[in-house]
């Protein structure tokens, strides 16, 4: 079960992201995943 700061974290209507100390990312919400995410050509 997750703690109810990680549910706001996951459904918040901005981006969210967890960093490690050496600057990599350790989850992020789906919000950012979206605005992270490659452009495809079609």
């Amino acid at each position: 079960m997750h703690s109810p700061v990680s549910q706001v974290i996951q459904h918040a209507p901005f981006g969210v992201a967890r960093i490690s100390e050496d600057m990599r990312f350790v989850a992020v919400n789906p919000r950012l995943g979206a605005l992270l995410r490659p452009v495809t050509k079609d």
